[in-house]
């Protein structure tokens, strides 16, 4: 539209210094191009500044770091199964993930960047990231920073034990590839859902335990003990001295004293050997039976999917679950 209006200028000038030589002529024409020139080359510098201006943008991670990034970055590595699943929810690529016996369907096929204790700096690097989402709070992980900061790769560090959190780091994900809209849309059902689980919840008394094939613990600082206290639960193991504070070992004759209505398990790795390893140092004893969640079947094993992973996109279906359990479903 400039250009029209510039070259109608030019053809009016051209007619009304027609009568006048042609030296007028020339000094019109030569006036008007001068001007297109300046409006093309101020136009390209607005266009190049509001690129700019889009294409960084700064986020807060779960470390507190200000990290810059290009919005909706091309080449993302991700060193966690969970926090891929999330990516993947806000839109998102990857290029590469480490190994893991659960992985989201898109990413079973990438090229494999190590374990999670162990990633593999060199199978990294060689896929070019420019960006690589880590596990905050896992060394051999971290100690990588300065190798991705040195060769100009944004870091974004993650973790995340409850909603709220989950929901921050996924409003960022979406940030970074420019789907807001889409951290709306998806958001807002699952806040909606879960207020209205737990705006009338009816207090009970529970213990959660963490089985693997090596040892049983009481656990109350994890997504599944965030999930059983927004739904009334009170945990017997924050509320009673009932294990050590470094190891929650615990104490089973301090169990049969308290009796809480509810006894939750969560194993990890192979569910049968978690559970050899329950009998031989807990549900053996022959006072087990006499518990009262043992007595009335409110003995149970927490689905992997929905509570020793992550549950990102599926709150409410972990919320769902234990409402179930609650209303003896």
């Amino acid at each position: 539209m400039k250009r029209l209006f510039i070259f109608l200028m030019i053809a009016f000038m051209l007619v009304g210094c027609a009568q006048g030589g042609g030296n007028e002529v020339n000094e019109a024409t030569n006036q008007a191009v001068e001007t297109e020139e300046v409006v093309e080359e101020t136009t390209e510098e607005v266009v190049e500044t509001e690129e700019v201006a889009k294409r960084i943008t700064t986020f807060v991670d779960t470390a507190g770091r200000e990290v810059v990034v290009e919005s909706k970055p091309q080449r993302v590595v991700c060193l966690y199964g969970s926090f891929a699943d999330l990516w993947y929810e806000a839109g998102g690529e990857l290029v590469g993930i480490i190994e893991s016996s659960r992985l989201h369907e898109k990413a079973v096929d990438l090229p494999k960047v190590g374990k999670m204790s162990t990633p593999n700096i060199e199978a990294i690097l060689a896929l070019q990231p420019d960006l690589v989402i880590i596990r905050s709070g896992y060394a051999k992980q971290e100690e990588l920073m300065p190798i991705f900061e040195s060769n100009n790769i944004a870091v974004y560090e993650a973790d995340y034990n409850n909603f709220d959190e989950t929901m921050t780091t996924f409003e960022n994900f979406c940030g970074m590839n420019e789907n807001e809209e889409l951290f709306v849309e998806k958001s807002t059902p699952l806040v909606e859902g879960i207020t209205a689980l737990t705006s009338e919840t009816e207090e009970f008394s529970y213990l959660l335990l963490f089985a693997s094939s090596k040892s049983i613990s009481a656990k109350d600082d994890n997504i599944s003990a965030d999930i059983l206290n927004n739904m009334g639960g009170k945990n017997i193991a924050s509320d009673y001295q009932i294990a050590n504070e470094e190891t929650k070992q615990f104490s089973f004759e301090k169990i049969l004293e308290i009796d809480p209505d509810y006894i939750f398990v969560q194993t990890m790795g192979s569910v049968e050997d978690a559970q050899a390893r329950l009998e031989m140092d807990v549900t053996s004893n022959p006072a087990w039976a006499s518990l009262t969640a043992v007595k009335e079947e409110r003995f149970i094993y927490l689905p992997k999917e929905l509570f020793l992973y992550k549950p990102n996109m599926r709150y409410l279906e972990a919320y769902e679950y234990i409402q179930g359990i609650l209303e003896g479903n």
